[in-house]
């Protein structure tokens, strides 16, 4: 406690010493900032207007633009940043001590300026694979691409990490040994992630659909918005965000909707008891004529079936195809033929039954 009180005392004394003993250098200190200061807006400046030359040439659109300066710019501005940091070491030239610790931070800016450019190109990769796809021919596969990128990220972030750890720590593998010490009880409370990890993989490997797919996953129906690591996330028709697990997908039912390529429409008309039957045949010649008469309908597929004795109506099944992946466009072509069905109803003289219960009462006087 002493220790602390002698230096708290003592620190506006040698405070002033300091400043007395390198007054001349500290303002060349601060020119030598002000001046890189304003050689980072020179380079940044330059720096995204060659990015934006280079994407035009290729005709980039403004997005991947805007992807490849964020990737050059925060690397050039830390490494801008060191360049001071060590001219101003220089100039001030400090005890060992202090200059060794000086150093180090360089270093490690320089390090961290390296990786977070290749941190950055990580996340273009999945711009590469689309790239691939395109001269392959093939159809792209967004998930694996964004998966592609997520793991070299992850691995560029790891590397740099130990990297930079390494300026500090004069023996990394100690360090490292006497984490994995603690690793195994980590490892132990991460058998869920490891499960999640490796059902990610197994979705990336079946391919059983994509970014942007419309799927169904047990209970869960929704729009695929991102894949990670560990989990999924399902953006609901109700806009609800669900976020499954990637275990749990590989044990249950995946259903996409968006690679149909039609949509079907099953019906029951449930018409009157007491309907002739040259009324019946009528009205499903009718409705015959609505479905070849309406576009996106496939003319060679649906049937009119009278099918039922039913408790309270004769029913008429009736199911047809609508020539569209787009859940919007089926809606709107059952809207348009309900309304079809039920102008001919009323024409013929067709009547719609309801739930209903005939009560008989014997009379026994």
């Amino acid at each position: 406690m002493t220790y602390i009180i002698d230096f708290i005392e003592g620190f506006p004394t040698a405070f002033e010493d300091f400043c007395e003993a390198y007054f001349a250098k500290i303002i060349a200190c601060i020119v030598v900032v002000l001046l890189f200061l304003a050689i980072k807006f020179i380079v940044v400046a330059l720096a995204k207007r060659i990015v934006r030359n280079i994407c035009a040439k290729k005709d980039a659109n403004p997005e991947r633009v805007e992807a490849m300066a964020k990737i050059v710019v925060p690397p050039l501005r830390i490494l801008v940043i060191t360049a001071a940091l060590a001219v101003c070491t220089m100039i001030l030239d400090l005890p060992q001590g202090a200059h060794e610790l000086c150093m180090r931070v360089v270093n490690s800016l320089l390090l961290i300026s390296l990786f977070s450019a290749l941190y950055g190109l990580s996340g273009y990769a999945k711009y590469l694979v689309h790239k691939l796809y395109e001269q392959s021919h093939v159809a792209p596969y967004n998930l694996a691409a964004n998966y592609i990128g997520a793991i070299l990220k992850t691995l560029v972030f790891t590397v740099g990490f130990l990297t930079v750890i390494q300026q500090w720590v004069s023996n990394i593998s100690t360090l490292l040994a006497g984490l994995s010490i603690g690793g195994i009880a980590i490892a132990l409370a991460a058998q869920n992630t490891a499960e999640n990890f490796f059902g990610s993989l197994t979705v990336i490997f079946d391919h059983p659909f994509e970014i942007g797919d419309y799927i169904e996953i047990g209970s869960v129906t929704g729009t695929v918005e991102k894949m990670g690591f560990r989990s999924t996330k399902i953006r609901r028709s109700d806009q609800a965000l669900v976020i499954m697990p990637n275990a749990k997908m590989t044990n249950e039912h995946i259903v996409n909707w968006t690679t149909i390529s039609k949509r079907r429409v099953d019906a029951v008309l449930g018409i009157l008891y007491n309907t002739p039957t040259e009324k019946i045949l009528l009205f499903k010649q009718e409705i015959e004529q609505i479905l070849l008469q309406t576009e996106l309908i496939e003319n060679d597929s649906f049937y009119i079936l009278f099918d039922t004795f039913s408790d309270s109506s004769l029913d008429i099944s009736l199911r047809y195809y609508v020539l569209s992946p787009s859940y919007r466009d089926m809606c709107n072509k059952k809207d348009e033929i309900n309304i079809k069905i039920l102008d001919a109803a009323r024409r013929i003289g067709i009547g719609f039954a309801y739930p209903s219960r005939s009560i008989y009462i014997e009379n026994n006087t």
